[in-house]
This record gives C-alpha cells, structure tokens and sequence, in this order.
C-alpha cells in the first residue's frame, strides 16, 4: 500500500492506494481510524483516540478483487506522538475477512506535503 500526504489549510488529506489479491468484491461495511498506543502490557489501560473523516472520496462500498483502488480520506491536521501509530480497520459485511493497516508517524513524514 502506497500512502501520500497532502496538507492545505488546516486539513490533512491522506491517499491510500492498494491492490487487493481477493478472488471476490469485497463489501465494505466500517470504515473507522484511530490513534492508538503502540505498547500494550498486561492489567493496563490503552488509549484509543477514534478520528473521524471530513471527506473520503472512492469506492469505499465494494472494492473489485484484483483490482487497484484508491481511497483520498480528509482529517484535521495531526501529529502522531511517539509510543502511537495510526490504526486504520476496514471491516467486511456478514464476513471475517476484516483489514488492519498501522501506519506509524514516520511513515507519513515521508511522504509529501504541499502548502
């Protein structure tokens, strides 16, 4: 998967480019982000922080099996501190074929950014 970065004003567009190797469409039925702390030990509390989308443009309903997809999601301008990671869930309808991507911050500091 492929993530690019594009910041103007004060909203952060992320562009997540994939290609799914599933024989069959894949119907989604969730879509959620989160920010999530990297350690998790025994009896303590975790903090998730769930970030919610101002704008996600592409098919976001079914993605075709063997096919390249592109998802553009729009979030409020964010840093990701250390000992946390962007968590991204996409989950299947009436299925277990559920998705988990974790981005870490230096990831997305890689990528470009425009004014």
């Amino acid at each position: 998967m492929a993530i690019s970065r594009y910041i103007l004003l004060k909203v952060q567009e992320l562009l997540f480019y994939y290609i799914f190797s599933f024989l069959f469409n894949y119907d989604v039925e969730q879509l959620h982000f989160y920010i999530r702390d990297i350690q998790k030990t025994k009896r303590t509390a975790t903090q998730e922080n769930e970030i919610k989308p101002l704008y996600i443009s592409g098919d976001t309903v079914t993605v075709k099996g063997h096919a390249e997809n592109t998802w553009i999601v729009a979030i409020q301008k964010l840093t990701i501190p250390d000992g946390k990671y962007l968590a991204i869930e996409v989950m299947e309808k009436n299925s277990g074929r559920n998705l988990f991507i974790k981005v870490k911050n230096r990831q997305i500091m890689k990528t470009q950014t425009i004014l």
